[in-house]
């Protein structure tokens, strides 16, 4: 429950009205936890972004000794990385090094609240990344961070980035509100307006074509926050080659918790070219472990 009502004031607050995004925009700046708590070897990056972002950026590393690879990690809007790095150690045993950055106000990442600064901080971590490593770049946006980054990745591309994912993302700002009004008792009567005053430039169905990287798309069956059918519709409207994961009784942002897709993801990390050269499009179920 904390975690929609969370995800309910970043998403609704955050896109109703342009004018006042400045206002709207949430922050997190509490500190959660350390890569040190878990023994994990980690260090802090600091880099430029465009319209003044200073980001801050961790870099956690594998613990296998031999780097397969960067898995580089687009963050929803709600917490940040201090919060988020616990749901990736798992990769670390994989032979993967794992980057996550904060967005500005996030974290200790500073600059200008404004959506397109996001954007910017992305791509900007995104290039810092590829610039700092000889390895394959793997791009992961979660939730809200999947819509960014599929912003991110208009008009953009990095030979270095060889697979890119988009977990429980949501097509256009307005569905995603209304859906948020429409559960709320107090909001329901007001289930029309989110079409009069969301944010529309960076809906993600109308940029989702642009990318020409291999790209899977996760969702759970048991997603309350955000509808699976947004991520489909997505799937849908993509034109890169690309799977569908569906994971039963995944909740949100949950897919890459269950044993059956980890072992999947990292054998898809391992050969993303034998894996989705061979098709244009494809849809797998995974069922709940």
């Amino acid at each position: 429950m904390r975690f929609f009502k969370a995800f309910l004031f970043s998403v609704l607050l955050l896109f109703v009205g342009g004018c006042s995004q400045k206002q709207m925009i949430p922050s997190d700046t509490k500190v959660y936890g350390s890569p040190a708590d878990h023994g994990i070897r980690y260090s802090e990056h600091r880099f430029s972004s465009g319209m003044g972002g200073d980001i801050n950026g961790w870099w956690l590393e594998n613990r296998t000794g031999a780097c397969k690879g960067v898995v580089l990690l687009v963050p929803g809007a709600v917490h940040n990385i201090s919060y988020h790095y616990r749901q990736w150690i798992w990769l670390l045993d994989e032979g993967y090094d794992v980057f996550m950055f904060d967005y500005r106000t996030y974290g200790d990442s500073k600059g200008e609240k404004a959506l397109k600064g996001f954007v910017a901080d992305t791509r900007a971590a995104m290039e810092y990344v590829s610039r700092n490593t000889q390895s394959d770049l793997f791009v992961c946006g979660q939730s809200m961070g999947g819509v960014i980054l599929v912003n991110a990745l208009e008009h953009y591309h990095n030979d270095k980035i060889k697979l890119v994912v988009i977990d429980a993302a949501f097509s256009r700002f307005r569905l995603i509100s209304r859906d948020i009004v429409a559960k709320s008792v107090i909001m329901s009567p007001l289930w029309w307006v989110p079409s009069l005053v969301t944010e529309r430039r960076f809906d993600a169905i109308d940029k989702v074509s642009a990318i020409r990287t291999p790209t899977l798309y996760l969702t759970g069956t048991a997603d309350r926050t955000v509808s699976p059918d947004y991520l489909f519709l997505l799937f849908m409207e993509a034109t890169s080659p690309r799977e569908l994961w569906l994971v039963q009784g995944a909740g949100h942002v949950q897919s890459l918790q269950h044993t059956g897709v980890r072992r999947a993801f990292v054998k898809l990390l391992g050969d993303v070219d034998g894996a989705m050269n061979s098709h244009v499009s494809a849809l797998k179920m995974y069922a709940d472990e």
